[in-house]
């Protein structure tokens, strides 16, 4: 953390401070190197306030000790600027809300905290910070607080004027301003004699890190899990179901092999959970052939227009819904693994390319409503966002957070880059009341389609995945009607497209015949000699 302040610090030049240029609209042109050192501040700061959020139980106590040690280690090497960081994180108002967890940190570690803030001042406007980097001589290895000398700029360049009353240069103000500079530019001689380790300094800057409303949010359920003293689980694992997993549902289950071309599954499917082990099968619905499913897959309740057919031999075990339901409630985590597999795989589905998805479906889709007490849940850590016509609320392409959008009011339309085309055509509108999108990028990462308001005071609601982690460790239970509701969704918005696509293609299959009907009797004409 040291070597890297001290590369920014290196970096940014004398001029950047001048006319506090970092707070203007082109800092980036005029100011880049005291923007993105104070940008990197702060990310500190938010990664020191993610991780120990990330923790549950005792792992709260653990790394709260573990963060007072590095800064007790970053204020004997005299990187002020990491130290504040730090003590930044440890003294956030969220943190400050897990009451419980402090009350069990050690007498020792809290007075060593307390020793740290009050050294550089930081309830009390830095003041000891001023009068302890003063006392320092020039060759001393030092990283000064970034944020305090621009606080300190700003206040100057309030108090004085450029000028005086005669109209003479206030020499007294550049003096002051000068102070300050060099104060963080002197020590720049004097370089730490440390050994860099890269794997460490990487994962500082690409640390995942946890912001906004429901930070607060998250604080307070670590903090009740604390006070009952729940055992819950250090992580919630979002991780398909593996083998084991499908053994616990085995009693019941029957594995049957389907030959090459012969139509499986119909009516009773709708008593079992079929999967795909081995093999691959081709989806049909109405005779158009959709998709393939290959490899271990979850497999759709087929309607009666519906049916697969295997490309080879295939080998599919069939589960006992009826079981499945008595095992899921009887282990939460279960039932949480099952159904996130369910809405993943279900979701890559609708990220396959395909023609489907070119499909603007024109009817209003009736959103699948969450159970009262699962929606209450989820919605505290909700956060609502009002877009103008024509804002961006995902970017095609980009490295979009994980999370899920909610349409609370207004509309959105959704466009498609057209394959081996630049041009975008519209795919869907989104005009129902709480109707869920953003799936994808949830589930797969990076989302293939653009999401954009299409009118004024469009109301986004956002759910991180952060939060839902945190939640679901604290009610286990949520997390399979969660992702359950989620497969619903998701299997919902599958079945409108298809419908969609096969009404185009309906339409086009008529149109063609009409065609080749007119062409037939034209040529008859044609061919009669006595017309």
């Amino acid at each position: 953390m040291t070597l890297i302040d001290e590369q920014l610090l290196l970096k940014v030049r004398i001029a950047e401070f001048l006319d506090l240029s970092w707070i203007k609209s082109d800092s980036k042109l005029q100011s880049p190197n005291v923007k993105h050192f104070m940008q990197h501040t702060g990310r500190i700061t938010s990664w020191v306030i993610t991780e120990i959020l990330k923790k549950n139980g005792t792992g709260i106590c653990d790394i709260i000790v573990k963060f007072i040690q590095i800064a007790k280690s970053l204020f004997e090497l005299k990187n002020f600027n990491g130290l504040c960081s730090v003590l930044s994180g440890l003294h956030h108002a969220c943190i400050t809300l897990l009451n419980s967890p402090w009350g069990k940190i050690p007498s020792k570690d809290k007075k060593t905290l307390e020793e740290l803030s009050r050294n550089i001042g930081f309830f009390t406007n830095f003041e000891s910070y001023a009068q302890l980097i003063s006392d320092l001589p020039s060759s001393t290895s030092c990283i000064p607080i970034i944020d305090v000398v621009c606080s300190s700029l700003s206040q100057l360049d309030s108090i004085y004027r450029d000028e005086k009353d005669s109209d003479k240069i206030n020499w007294e103000k550049h003096q002051s301003f000068a102070k300050h500079i060099w104060s963080v530019k002197r020590f720049i001689r004097s370089r730490y004699i440390l050994h860099p380790i890269k794997e460490i300094q990487q994962y500082l800057l690409d640390a995942d890190i946890w912001e906004g409303k429901p930070l607060a949010d998250v604080a307070k359920l670590r903090e009740s899990s604390f006070r009952k003293m729940e055992k819950v689980k250090d992580k919630f694992e979002e991780k398909e179901m593996t083998e084991k997993d499908w053994e616990l549902l085995s009693p019941g289950s029957e594995r049957i092999i389907e030959q090459r071309g012969l139509a499986i599954l119909g009516k009773s499917s709708n008593q079992y959970l079929c999967v795909l082990i081995e093999g691959e099968l081709l989806y049909y619905k109405q005779d158009f052939p959709l998709r393939t499913f290959k490899g271990m897959q979850i497999l759709p309740v087929l309607c009666d227009d519906e049916k697969l057919e295997p490309t080879n031999d295939a080998t599919i075990v069939k589960y006992k819904r009826s079981f499945i339901a008595e095992k899921c409630l009887a282990d939460p985590a279960l039932a949480g693994k099952l159904y996130y597999s369910t809405a993943r795989q279900f979701s890559s589905t609708l990220n396959e390319k395909s023609a489907i998805l070119n499909t603007l479906n024109s009817d209003k889709v009736i959103p699948v409503k969450m159970d009262d007490e699962l929606w209450e849940q989820i919605s505290k850590g909700m956060r609502s966002i009002t877009y103008k016509k024509g804002d961006l609320i995902i970017i095609a392409g980009d490295e979009n957070p994980r999370r899920i959008y909610i349409l609370l009011k207004g509309s959105c339309r959704i466009e498609k880059e057209t394959e081996g085309r630049k041009q975008k055509v519209t795919t869907d509108i989104l005009q129902a009341q709480f109707q869920l999108f953003g799936e994808i990028c949830f589930f797969l990462g990076g989302p293939n389609e653009t999401v954009i308001a299409d009118e004024n005071n469009t109301s986004i609601g956002i759910i991180e995945a952060y939060y839902l982690t945190v939640l679901f460790e604290t009610f286990p239970p949520l997390a399979g009607r969660f992702y359950y509701y989620m497969s619903t969704v998701i299997a919902q918005r599958r079945t409108h497209k298809e419908a969609s696509y096969l009404k185009l293609k309906q339409k086009s299959k008529k149109k063609t015949t009409t065609e080749k009907s007119k062409d037939k009797g034209t040529k008859k004409k044609k061919k009669d000699p006595k017309i």
